[in-house]
């Protein structure tokens, strides 16, 4: 993946140390080429990436007009931009070139037809303006720093948070949101108030004038914003599995040499690993369960579904030796990285990790289906997008065979109004929270303030979607990618598929035969009979893994202790209750159910840590760099 970045600066100091930052955070996205540019109070700079053989790699800076510009592409449909841009010899041209002529001579708005993982930042020099883009899902990230005198962006945050004189102050909502088990999902807010992301499928205008730097953005796609109407439910099942296997052939068609991929024994991965071999590309598997040799198989089992997939289509699937990892390894040993706050940050690590060493430039992975593609659909989503028929179909469907069947078909529409409904449009909330272990004034300072969300998840992927659902998995992935070498691909985050998904009847997702029914039965035929079986995931080798031979009382209170050390008292003082956290500890006849919750707490105070070590450490680390 290309790692993009740049600035303008009002002032003359720093300058360079920033252009530096920013180029070192950057330089693991990309390894073919690579440039810096710094005049007149801007610089900008690219480590380019290239994955096919069969095409250009571009130059890392572009000129353009009165400007230049840095761009991070993979196109899809480089034949119908080639075809629209009048451009014969398709193959002369790279990914950024095309996504540069696009630009330029259909303009900004031009980028919904454009099927690709992009972001981009173009700097007219005469008006001074940054005009910075990203693709459809937000695929591929593009954070940007505003102060006073600075405007910053980058494809890592790491090279915001290393500039001299950031300013890394914590995002007081979001943070208070996480820590006491609100949704905190966003789709340009930071954990830092002074960086945001750019919108996905927009692009955006910062123009400096005399009091600082303003933003405007212009949104050019949103999901789902015409209905899709189908003659038949086999109509809506092909079109369906159609687009799927495009947006997996056209992702293998852009890489060339050995494929990675992510198997989790759950339908998304799965089908898209059946894909891959079906269209005939070679690739190497990971699954993040644990290995049967340290977890035998149990009822239930996801490793279940994957040998199945496995001898059914004559691959190997390699499986996860965290356990070990984890639990010989001292919690200083987990935070001693600079990582971005994410989930999933070991998982993806070991994972990018190992396919890399197999050879795999590209990982897919089956993110993105859950979103709103393989939706599970709950029963009021019917009512909420006015399917009233399909509604009442589908509950009494569910009675079939029960005595007074009209009654009980009542009672279950009646639940779905007065019950569910009010339950899933309150506020999210988690009870395994670390909410009192916050600061008691801090804490109810944002009682009163912070603004707490509907999850949408399940019942308006649309919804979902533009609240910023997908970024928990992609930005992480896009930061373990390039720390390994490989870029990350999403063939469910396809935009053709996304919006098809979420603008068809919410009926083809449930009537009444089963959830998920039209991803099901688009892909009946290629899946194995364990995976029809199965109807809910609950990964028992990750769950129910307990390491033989360690005191998990004395393990736990080791790694309370030693984040205590670790952690900055006067830089949290005003948001954590040291008292509590002091006294966090397992009782000595504790349950599964007391370390599981005390693990969460455990958890959202690494994440602490690791907000603090990023703010604190971004900038030493590049002078240790130098």
């Amino acid at each position: 993946m290309s790692g993009i970045f740049g600035f303008s600066h009002r002032g003359d100091e720093s300058m360079r140390r920033m252009l530096h930052a920013l180029d070192v955070w950057n330089r693991s996205y990309g390894n073919e080429k690579s440039e810096t540019s710094l005049k007149d109070g801007h610089g900008m700079g690219c480590h380019m990436e290239h994955l096919s053989e069969e095409y250009p790699c571009g130059e890392p800076i572009l000129s353009v007009n009165c400007g230049k510009a840095v761009i991070d592409a993979v196109i899809y449909n480089r034949e119908e931009i080639c075809r629209t841009l009048a451009i014969e010899d398709a193959v002369s041209v790279s990914d950024e070139e095309l996504l540069l002529g696009m630009i330029t001579e259909k303009g900004y708005a031009s980028l919904a037809a454009v099927n690709g993982d992009f972001a981009g930042a173009v700097y007219d020099e005469n008006s001074k303006t940054w005009t910075l883009f990203r693709d459809h899902m937000g695929i591929r990230p593009l954070f940007y720093y505003i102060d006073q005198k600075t405007f910053a962006f980058s494809t890592d945050m790491r090279g915001l948070a290393a500039m001299p004189n950031s300013d890394m102050r914590i995002n007081e909502e979001k943070f208070y949101l996480h820590m006491a088990g609100y949704s905190d999902l966003s789709l340009c807010e930071t954990e830092y108030a002074c960086v945001r992301c750019v919108p996905p499928a927009s692009w955006m205008t910062v123009r400096e004038n005399s009091e600082g730097f303003f933003t405007k953005d212009h949104i050019y796609w949103k999901p789902g914003q015409k209905k899709i109407r189908l003659g038949s439910d086999g109509e809506y099942q092909a079109r369906l599995r159609s687009l799927i296997t495009d947006a997996v052939k056209c992702r293998l068609d852009a890489v060339t040499g050995l494929i990675g991929g992510e198997l989790s024994g759950g339908l998304d991965s799965s089908v898209i690993t059946i894909l891959i071999n079906r269209l005939g590309r070679e690739g190497r598997y990971f699954s993040w369960s644990y290995s049967p040799r340290e977890l035998p198989v149990q009822e239930e089992d996801e490793r279940k579904i994957i040998f199945d997939i496995c001898t059914q289509e004559h691959i190997d699937c390699q499986f996860t030796g965290m356990p070990k990892k984890v639990w010989k390894k001292e919690i200083d040993e987990i935070l001693e990285p600079i990582f971005v706050p994410y989930i999933n940050t070991l998982n993806l690590s070991e994972g990018s990790a190992w396919l890399k060493s197999q050879g795999a430039k590209v990982v897919f992975t089956g993110h993105g289906g859950d979103e709103g593609v393989s939706h599970r659909c709950n029963l009021f989503e019917l009512w909420y997008h006015h399917e009233y028929f399909a509604f009442a179909r589908a509950i009494y469907r569910r009675t079939k065979g029960k005595h007074l069947r009209l009654l009980r078909t009542a009672k279950h529409i009646l639940k779905q109004l007065v019950v569910v409904h009010p339950a899933l449009r309150r506020p999210f909330y988690s009870p395994q929270n670390a909410a009192d272990y916050l600061n008691g004034d801090f804490k109810r300072r944002m009682e009163k303030t912070a603004r707490k969300q509907t999850l949408y998840f399940a019942y308006d992927p649309a919804a979902y979607i533009m609240q910023g659902g997908s970024r928990m998995r992609t930005d992480n992935a896009a930061v373990q990618g390039a720390e390994n070498g490989v870029r990350y691909m999403f063939p469910f985050l396809d935009y053709r598929v996304i919006d098809f998904a979420v603008s068809i009847p919410r009926s083809q997702y449930q009537n009444g035969q089963g959830n998920r029914w039209i991803y099901r039965k688009a892909f009946d035929d290629i899946i194995p009979q364990s995976l029809r079986d199965m109807y809910r995931k609950d990964t028992p080798s990750m769950k129910d893994y307990h390491p033989k031979g360690v005191d998990l009382r004395e393990h736990f209170q080791k790694s309370v202790n030693r984040l205590l050390d670790y952690l900055d008292r006067e830089f949290w003082q005003e948001y954590l209750d040291f008292g509590a956290v002091e006294g966090l500890t397992l009782p000595e006849s504790y349950t599964m159910d007391d370390y599981d919750m005390a693990s969460a707490v455990l958890n959202e105070l690494i994440y602490c840590a690791m907000l603090q070590r990023m703010a604190a450490r971004a900038g030493k680390w590049c002078d240790e760099h130098e």
